[in-house]
């Protein structure tokens, strides 16, 4: 059984299997998938619903609580699905969504499905199955591709959600009202022009469409009064030019004023009130000057807003509610781990779960009693990593060429210090994205690593979030230009610090770090040993041409660059274009049903590279996906990966 209690909720434990700290432990310790990858606790407190890795897929267990050891687990397993996410309509019925690698028209396609079922894993209900369009039992209407979008849970409505789509016309989605029991659906609002997301207020009324024109490259929000039946524009503006406004939930006892995200004071993002009559922010809950927050914590039914987290160095929590954080604090001075958050918890804060991790301490869940204060282990992430050694991570900085601030952390292997006795070996790793972020927090891969004696640096380069809006546009159109000196000059300051053995670091990324991975080799070919690039982009134009099959495809690249005005940039910034410039060994590798970067990437680069007679290796990952969630596709990525670094590198005692 992939989740493992303790003797404490009684007889369903299975003995953990430790891991003794090694010189070099399994690499399939890292590579085996989080063993429970989501929880959530049921309104009541009764049902645990949790997301677990069991005989190579992630399958949705049930568990009864309050009947541990005398009512058996209800597990289900969705053949061909992965489980995205689980959330509890009620005590008696709970939400799964589920998507696969699909094709639509010949174009590669992720397909979402909604489910709901009881807890005993009865009644098992498609949401939004097609319906009949003729007279024949063979004439059924297209399925949705996205069919598990909730725009309102409605906590006040036991047996209905509003979701959206638009069995027609997936460009104009609806917001439909759906019996989670039936299936049974009707349209609450018809749609409007350019409209990809809606957002209702806490009674349930459809109150502000978010719309995109990839033509015209506009983005636009469309509002509407409680009682008013017209739609009306609140504010539009080309893309990426307005302040940040993001809507996060609006107050339920006066719905004229919501929650809202924005960076209209300065650089960064911050929580405020905002009244729509007035058009006007009326109150600002939080602002940090240095970093955008990042959660908007909401209280188990999503009714009020009770905290806001953000990252520093490490994650941090603003609170609203003395209550919850009473209890936050309670769990996190109680367990070893370095950061921590509540993953789940009953309506009445009776039940709790906590996730909490460490970047030496792989994530485990724990289950808290707010009543007797009792806090027990529910889950371990990696179980067969609990007694092994890991490095330390730390967070620091360094200054790019410019001048510009990149802020990075360093992990050590495991025993040494603040600095090693000599340089190290070392792995370069920039983050995927781009636009995301690394953190202070366990990393599997990195670990990896640093189990083999390397050191490992990760940078925010220029485009991460949370820096701000100066820090993150200073990255737009910057793909292996700006954003690619930011990780070269990373790498030469590691050697500087005296970390680095700088005839012996590779750099290794995964999506578009794969790519900064393969440019670091094609722009700078004599700074590293190697170059790792898993389910690495490799032709600009040809992955902005290929974004353009999709809805908003335009949109999603256009801080990449325009594929004819900016051609020859993305020419010059195409790994499978320099490859005859590379002099180091390349490993490539790619899932075939990757469907955020399509595996022709990779294979176009190996082509290149054997044309140019270069030394490489590439791995195919059949039928996994961007992230190899897949078990023995990762353990094959994961060990393959660690043989080629090893080859290059060598034994880190030299």
């Amino acid at each position: 059984m992939a989740t493992r209690f303790l003797a404490a909720l009684g007889g369903l434990v299975a003995a953990l299997h430790f891991q003794g700290a090694l010189a070099a432990p399994d690499p399939g310790l890292f590579a085996a998938p989080p063993e429970t990858a989501d929880v959530a606790l049921s309104p009541g407190g009764r049902y645990v619903a949790a997301k677990t890795y069991i005989n190579g897929q992630y399958m949705l267990v049930v568990y009864d609580i309050d009947n541990i050891g005398k009512v058996k687990p209800v597990a289900a397993s969705p053949k061909d699905m992965r489980v995205n996410w689980l959330r509890w309509k009620s005590d008696e019925r709970l939400l799964v969504s589920l998507s696969f690698a699909d094709r639509r028209f010949g174009i590669a396609s992720i397909e979402t499905r909604l489910f709901a079922l009881n807890p005993d894993g009865s009644k098992l209900k498609f949401l939004v199955p097609p319906r009949r369009l003729g007279k024949t039992d063979e004439s059924f209407e297209m399925p949705v591709q996205i069919a598990d979008r909730v725009v309102d849970y409605l906590p006040d409505d036991p047996q209905h959600i509003l979701m959206q789509f638009n069995p027609e016309n997936p460009s104009l989605p609806r917001i439909y009202k759906v019996d989670v029991y039936s299936a049974q659906r009707s349209v609450v609002e018809g749609g409007e022009p350019n409209v990809v997301e809606w957002t209702t207020d806490q009674q349930g009324r459809p109150r502000l469409g978010y719309a995109l024109d990839d033509q015209k490259m506009l983005e636009q929000f469309i509002y509407r009064a409680p009682d008013a039946k017209k739609w009306e524009v609140l504010m539009t503006s080309p893309l990426g030019e307005r302040d940040g406004f993001w809507p996060e939930l609006f107050d339920r006892d006066n719905p004229d004023i919501a929650w809202v995200r924005s960076n209209h004071e300065g650089e960064t993002t911050g929580l405020y009130r905002y009244q729509f009559s007035t058009r006007s922010y009326i109150e600002k809950l939080f602002l940090h000057p240095d970093v955008d927050i990042g959660s908007v914590i909401t209280d188990p039914s999503g009714q009020r807003v009770v905290g806001v987290s953000y990252v520093v160095a490490d994650g941090k929590v603003k609170w609203f509610d003395a209550k919850v954080e009473a209890i936050f604090e309670d769990i996190r001075l109680r367990t070893p781990t370095k950061g921590g958050y509540i993953a789940s918890a009953s309506n009445d804060y009776r039940r709790v779960l906590y996730f909490g991790e460490s970047p030496d301490l792989p994530g485990r869940y724990y289950l808290y009693d707010t009543p007797t204060r009792e806090l027990r282990y529910f889950a371990y992430q990696y179980p067969g990593l609990d007694k092994v050694l890991l490095g330390q991570m730390r967070a620091t900085s360094y200054r790019a060429r410019d001048g510009l601030e990149i802020p990075a952390y360093v992990t050590l292997p495991p025993g040494v210090g603040a600095k090693p006795d000599k340089p190290l070996p070392a792995i370069v790793m920039p983050h995927g994205g781009p636009g995301a972020r690394d953190y202070s927090s366990f990393d599997p891969l990195v670990q990896l690593f640093a189990s083999r004696g390397y050191a490992v640096l990760q940078m925010n380069f220029r485009g991460s979030v949370g820096y701000g809006k100066e820090f993150r546009s200073a990255g737009e159109k910057e793909w292996g230009q700006a954003m690619q000196d930011d990780v070269t000059d990373g790498t030469r300051w590691l050697a500087a610090e005296g970390i680095a053995d700088p005839k012996r670091t590779c750099i290794v990324g995964w999506s578009y770090g794969g790519y900064a991975a393969l440019m670091g080799g094609v722009k700078e070919p004599d700074l590293y040993a190697c170059v790792a690039s898993i389910a690495g982009v490799s032709d600009l134009r040809d992955l902005i041409s290929s974004k353009r099959q999709y809805l908003n495809g335009r949109i999603g690249t256009r801080n990449i660059g325009d594929f004819w005005s900016d051609r020859k940039s993305l020419e010059a910034n195409s790994p499978v274009n320099g490859a005859e410039r590379i002099r180091v060994p390349v490993f490539l590798a790619h899932g075939t049903k990757d469907r955020v970067v399509q595996p022709q990437q990779s294979k176009d680069m190996a082509s290149a590279l054997k044309r140019a007679g270069k030394d490489f290796q590439y791995l195919e990952l059949e039928d996994a996906d961007h992230s190899v969630e897949s078990g023995p596709e990762r353990l094959k990525l994961f060990t393959a990966l660690e043989a080629f670094v090893t080859r290059i590198l060598g034994d880190p005692g030299r």
